[in-house]
């Protein structure tokens, strides 16, 4: 059996620290709970459970380090023969691993589009200020009317 603590009275068993960063996920203090996890994992990387720092991974937005736990959660469950705790964690990870793929998707799909800074409004805008000034035409002209009923006369 392994000791749960070091002799610095630092935990030792993944389980304590996946424990507390499940704690921590359902208080939103998504940093610590990753942390955490990343602690599970680095005590017991076989551990399943410590694939939690996909949720919080997810939570902060760290599409990489979210992807890699979702995949290693699964790694993690046997490949035949799962009870039904491991078949609903499997479809938990399965489902995590899908909603990280579409939500980093989208973050590089809008990525592309805010870059592309040539078609933003302003920088058409400038650069069609820029063409009419260089051309010596005016940009807007109001038409001449000289018709009598279109001045204005005061007494």
């Amino acid at each position: 059996m392994t000791a749960l603590w070091s002799h610095s009275g630092v935990p030792t068993n993944a389980v304590l620290y996946a424990n507390r960063a499940a704690v921590l996920l359902a208080q939103k203090v998504y940093m610590y709970a990753a942390y955490d996890c990343r602690k599970a994992v680095e005590l017991d990387p076989k551990y399943a459970k410590a694939g939690r720092l996909g949720t919080a991974s997810h939570a902060l937005a760290a599409w990489t380090e979210c992807l890699r736990a979702w995949k290693m959660a699964l790694d993690c469950l046997p490949k035949e023969n799962l009870t039904p705790a491991q078949e609903n964690m499997k479809a938990q990870f399965t489902q995590g691993l899908a909603n990280a793929r579409v939500a980093r998707k989208k973050i590089e799909t809008s990525a592309v589009a805010v870059s592309d800074l040539e078609k933003m409004p302003w920088v058409v805008a400038s650069e069609l200020r820029n063409r009419k000034m260089a051309s010596g035409k005016p940009a807007s002209q109001f038409p001449s009317n000289n018709s009598q009923s279109s001045r204005v006369t005061t007494t």
